[in-house]
């Protein structure tokens, strides 16, 4: 085994250690899985000797098809594992040539909260917002309501007035 691979899978466990969230660690040499450390939850169980061509589709596959230089990424929702996950592939070369590629998946669980309560959010500043306008036409109302009832009021004040006055003058005659 190259020894740049060897040495890979000896710090694997501390790679591992490194991430904030659950993360599995996989190793693919020139054709199949040489080194798989699984999460506490991430766990593909992808046995040792998993050859790339049974993992279509994934970054691992699109590194070794195309031979890019540089790390791929993507995230994948929850529908064929049963956990979302963001999948980190890093091509490794020797003289030029891709030897290997290193994959981090890390779990996408603390995302998921984040943005479902985000989501929860939005739906309560909508509803107190729609309540707020609601609370806004209501006051609108009773302050029409007062005025009407303060302009009566004062229509009946002056009408007491007037029969004060007329009374007033019954009682002089």
């Amino acid at each position: 085994m190259n020894p740049l691979l060897q040495s890979i899978i000896d710090v694997m466990k501390i790679y591992q250690a490194g991430y904030p969230e659950d993360t599995c660690l996989l190793l693919y040499d020139h054709e199949k899985l040489i080194g798989y450390l699984p999460g506490e939850k991430l766990d593909f169980k992808l046995p040792l000797g998993t050859r790339i061509e049974n993992i279509k589709g994934t970054v691992v596959e699109k590194v070794w098809r195309t031979k890019v230089t540089h790390p791929l990424r993507e995230e994948r929702g929850v529908e064929k594992y049963g956990f979302s996950y963001i999948s980190t592939a890093i091509p490794i070369f020797d003289n030029g040539e891709l030897i290997a590629i290193f994959s981090a998946v890390v779990s996408n669980e603390k995302l998921d909260t984040i943005r479902l309560a985000s989501s929860d959010l939005v739906i309560a500043i909508t509803d107190l917002t729609s309540t707020t306008d609601h609370i806004a036409h209501a006051s609108h109302d009773v302050a029409v309501h007062v005025e009407e009832l303060s302009n009566r009021s004062l229509s009946v004040k002056s009408d007491i007035q007037e029969i004060n006055n007329v009374l007033s003058f019954i009682q002089k005659i």
